[in-house]
Parts: C-alpha cells; structure tokens; sequence
C-alpha cells in the first residue's frame, strides 16, 4: 500500500499532491514493463523469471523545477547481481534527482526553503 503525501512549501506556496510507494498492481511483471517502457534487459530478465520491485519515490526535476513521483524498477537478472532503471522527467526527458518516500521535508523545487511533506491518506 502506497501513501499519499502532502507537499506544501511555506515560503512560496508551491504544492503537489505525491502518490508514493507502491501498491498491489506493483506485483505484476507487466506493470515494470509500462513503467520502463523498451528496456529490453528489463524484459528479457521478468521474462526469464528475474525477482523485481517497484518504487515511487519523490523526484526533482530542477530544470522544470517541479515534483513528480515516477517509477524506479530494480531487477534481479542473478542471484548476487541488482539493476536499477533510471527515469527521465516526465515534461522535459532531463534526469531526475530521487528523494526516498520515508523523508519529512527536502527543498522546494521553486524557491529552495524547506518544504513539509506530511502523510494524507493511502492508496493501493
């Protein structure tokens, strides 16, 4: 079950709604394929029966100066062997600086005071 955080920055107002986490369709190979669309490790490893996980962690775009939340998908092609997928700003394709879904404050992407990321509700 994923949360829902409330971000709102005190000194701007800037504020997003983030869905972060993971919920229960996380648990199905075909949901890491549409989140890393071509990625062709990605598919060869989930259909070879690779162990994998989906997260949603908060990500910075700092050109756009923005919060997203995209998927991140680490696979298991071997036993001592991980892979991470990156993931690309979803309005401008620059890569993203990632935040965990556990913290309680990063910097506003607008003006750069501390913004409060305070838990609203679940999803799944």
């Amino acid at each position: 079950m994923g949360t829902i955080l409330s971000c709102r920055c005190k000194g701007c107002g800037y504020e997003e709604r983030l869905f972060v986490g993971g919920g229960l369709r996380d648990c199905n190979p075909d949901t890491a394929l549409r989140a890393v669309p071509n990625d062709r490790a990605l598919e060869r490893a989930l259909r070879e029966g690779a162990r994998f996980q989906i997260d949603r962690d908060i990500t910075v775009c700092q050109k756009c100066r923005r919060l997203f939340v995209v998927p991140y998908v680490t696979y298991w092609p071997a036993e001592d062997e991980s892979r991470h997928t990156a993931a690309a700003c979803p309005a401008c394709n620059q890569l993203l600086t990632r935040y965990s879904h556990q913290i309680t404050s990063i910097p506003c992407p607008s003006c750069g005071r501390t913004m409060d990321l305070l838990p609203c509700g679940h999803w799944d």
